[in-house]
This record gives C-alpha cells, sequence and structure tokens, in this order.
C-alpha cells in the first residue's frame, strides 16, 4: 500500500504526495486506512519531513506490530510492516 497525504483536493485530477501531517487528509485517517489494510506500507512522501512522518506511523498504537524502519533516501520509498524493513539509511526510533 502506498502512503502519503494528498497536496491537492480531492477529484482533483493531480496525484501531488504531502507530508502525512501537511496535507489534505486527516493524518489519523490515514493511520486507520494503513492499520485496516494490515499489509506493508510504501511511504512516499516528500524529503523534507519524512523522518517525522515514519516517527509518527511508528508511534501510532494502531499499528503496534511495526516495530522498526529505516528512511530511505530522502523523498525516496521506505516499506514498513510486515516483517518489511526494505529502507536503506539510519534507523528511525520508534515511538515511546
Amino acid at each position: 500500500m502506498h502512503l502519503n497525504n494528498s497536496r491537492d483536493e480531492f477529484n482533483s485530477g493531480r496525484d501531488r504526495h504531502a507530508n502525512v501531517k501537511k496535507g489534505n487528509d486527516r493524518p489519523e485517517v490515514l493511520v486507520a486506512v494503513l492499520a485496516a489494510a494490515d499489509a506493508p506500507a510504501v511511504v512516499e512522501t516528500p524529503a523534507e519531513g519524512q523522518a517525522e512522518d515514519i516517527a509518527y506511523l511508528m508511534s501510532r498504537s494502531e499499528l503496534s506490530s511495526v516495530t522498526s524502519v529505516r528512511v530511505g533516501r530522502p523523498g525516496g520509498r521506505c516499506v514498513i510492516g510486515d516483517g518489511g524493513r526494505r529502507c536503506p539509511g539510519p534507523p528511525v526510533p520508534s515511538g515511546p
């Protein structure tokens, strides 16, 4: 599942990615969809804020099965969940 927020309004015909907490969709809705999907997610958010996006997702109790994540290249893709740890780069600390 690809996970990102949307920079543009619904039904705009555009696919412009935004960070999890900075787009038009509520972050808690994105978390709920990811939890319901029970599938790995590819985090596709802009470089600036991507580490914060992943830290936010890791801190959510709904996603407690995700235990560690690595950030891919800035602005790149990072797979989380289902044991997936296909992200080169430094580790991002999990939630509290």
